[in-house]
């Protein structure tokens, strides 16, 4: 999170990636951040501050994909695409 913050700050930086791929936790505090400005944010505030910055990324890349479908019904690789194993959904 504290890198996104800093690549915010920095629209010359963000001219010059392409791509971003990417997994969020938000709300997740590591143990390599405890002296960044969000070690001191309660949980929810956290939350906030990931939420603006996800959204503060918005304004100059776009999403083209996400796992989240995946990953809140719990597809398997067993599964050959998840509920059309056919690959024509």
């Amino acid at each position: 999170w504290e890198v996104l913050d800093w690549l915010l700050s920095s629209p010359e930086d963000m001219d010059k990636i392409r791509t971003l791929d990417m997994e969020v936790h938000i709300g997740w505090q590591a143990h390599s951040s405890q002296s960044s400005r969000r070690s001191g944010l309660t949980e929810e505030e956290r939350m906030r501050f990931d939420l603006g910055l996800l959204q503060g990324l918005r304004k100059h890349f776009r999403c083209t994909g996400s796992s989240m479908e995946v990953l809140s019904e719990e597809w398997k690789v067993s599964d050959i695409g998840g509920r059309c194993p056919q690959q024509q959904c």
